[in-house]
């Protein structure tokens, strides 16, 4: 009798913790664009477009856009992509100039702003130390050469 009693007592607990929870976001067709993506000066750069997946749905549309990189000096990165996942060939860009993203979907354009790519913090030194139980890696780094914040760890 006590096991039953267990039983329930659970059961009503565990069904009293859910929360129905409403998400207001402003709908747009279902089609709010997600543009994520990195800058490497030196290196190669990406971009992706998504739409915001619905919590309580299927996404059942994905963008076909266009997008490039531009610098401040007006040169032009052209992509080599899907329509959804574009990639920069950037290892020729100068970390002196301001970049920005511009990306086309459904016949609008978008912008973003003018950044400039921080320098890389540069690594000093790497020790590992160890006990019984543990090992512990401690990195060293330095900031990178415009200031960028780069903390030593």
């Amino acid at each position: 009798m006590k096991r039953l009693f267990y039983w329930i007592t659970l059961a009503v607990v565990v069904s009293g913790c859910v929360y129905p929870y409403d998400v207001e976001l402003q709908q747009d067709n279902g089609k709010v664009l997600v543009v994520e993506g990195k800058l490497q000066t030196g290196g190669a750069s990406w971009v992706n477009l998504s739409y915001v997946k619905p919590v309580n749905g299927k996404q059942t549309s994905f963008p076909s856009g266009t997008a490039y990189l531009e610098d401040s000096a007006g040169h032009r990165y052209e992509p080599n992509g899907d329509g959804r996942n574009f990639y920069f060939d950037t290892s020729e860009a100068s970390s002196d100039l301001s970049y920005r993203v511009v990306v086309t979907d459904n016949g609008k354009t978008y912008e973003s702003d003018w950044v400039k790519p921080l320098a890389p913090p540069t690594l000093d030194e790497v020790v590992f130390e160890a006990d019984d139980n543990n090992v512990y890696v401690k990195v060293s780094l330095q900031a990178g050469s415009d200031g960028s914040g780069y903390a030593a760890v």
